[in-house]
């Protein structure tokens, strides 16, 4: 089934999933983190980022991509 449309309600989950395997991959991204300093944190602040967006999203229930909060 393709989508032909999407609407707050979609994005949001669209945007929760991607947030979430951003978080699932976290150690990963620190073990190849190289640039531009081989600090290994980098999936750690990723992961603390898509946190903040996926709280955010969270707290609203609208439905046009207009208005999500």
């Amino acid at each position: 089934m393709q989508i032909a449309y999407i609407d707050g309600r979609r994005l949001r989950r669209a945007l929760t999933a991607a947030c979430q395997w951003a978080r699932e991959q976290r150690s990963e991204l620190n073990r190849i983190n190289v640039f531009p300093v081989p600090d290994g944190d980098t999936g750690t602040n990723l992961a603390l980022t898509v946190q903040a967006i996926t709280d955010h999203l969270a707290r609203g229930d609208q439905q046009v991509v207009d208005f999500l909060p």
